[in-house]
């Protein structure tokens, strides 16, 4: 996991040259890029699992919708969602 937490402090110093912008769903699309590429590997990174239970509850939201669009319903640039991402993420490792 500290790998992927690397590189998502890695994405957020650099967007465009990870992901081409700053936007919360091209964030979205690299980690599920990169999970898959780790399952496929035979790694289970269950990272997101636990992220996603927090942000549905951070935001009282009972369905199935994954993390990256909930922020981003809320948050009407893709920038703006990008950071908030972030500063959930922040919260989140400090309770976690």
């Amino acid at each position: 996991m500290n790998e992927l937490i690397n590189l998502l402090y890695k994405i957020k110093e650099r967007p465009g040259m990870y992901i081409g912008c700053k936007s919360l769903t091209s964030l979205a699309d690299f980690v599920n890029g990169y999970l898959l590429a780790k399952h496929e590997d035979g790694i289970n990174i269950e990272f997101f699992d636990g992220f996603n239970k927090w942000i549905a509850e951070k935001y009282s939201i009972k369905s199935t919708h994954d993390w990256s669009r909930i922020i981003s319903f809320y948050y009407l640039s893709p920038e703006s969602a990008f950071d908030k991402f972030y500063e959930h993420l922040e919260e989140f490792l400090e309770e976690n």
